[in-house]
């Protein structure tokens, strides 16, 4: 029988952990300033970025609150890495837009990411990985259905 207090204790390890290995990483690369979450978001502009992009789509994609994504924005937008930039159908609208700042901090982000990946998957085999992603998605959706 699982032990049902272990779960939420474990997750909440896990995140810590990484947290401080990103960090980590992040200050080998040269990257002091910048929190994961500014690379998810960075990336995700990158991606999109033949798309207009709203504060509201980060809220979403990343399930976080507006107050937390605003002041994300506005720190993203001070160290030059994003634009909020009017649009003409809605001039209340501002969209996310990455600068070219933003996209070479993206790519140092991405190579520290890919090493933290690297590190926290050390001896996990393809088939652990994939089981462990499927839990992980089910965990997810299962807290995102109760907000």
């Amino acid at each position: 029988m699982k032990n049902q207090n272990e779960a939420g204790k474990i997750l909440r390890s896990i995140d810590h952990l990484l947290i401080r290995v990103n960090i980590q990483q992040a200050k080998k690369s040269g990257i002091d300033n910048c929190t994961a979450m500014h690379g998810w978001i960075l990336g995700y502009l990158s991606r999109h970025r033949n798309e207009d992009i709203y504060q509201r789509d980060i809220e979403k994609e990343f399930s976080v609150t507006r107050s937390a994504v605003t002041a994300v924005v506005k720190k993203m937008e001070n160290c030059g890495y994003i634009e909020r930039v009017e649009v003409k159908h809605d001039a209340r609208l501002k969209k996310l837009v990455i600068t070219d700042k933003g996209e070479e901090m993206y790519k140092k982000i991405i190579e520290s990411f890919q090493k933290t990946d690297s590190i926290i998957t050390e001896g996990v085999d393809e088939e652990e990985y994939e089981v462990f992603m499927t839990v992980c998605r089910k965990i997810r959706d299962n807290l995102h259905n109760l907000l």
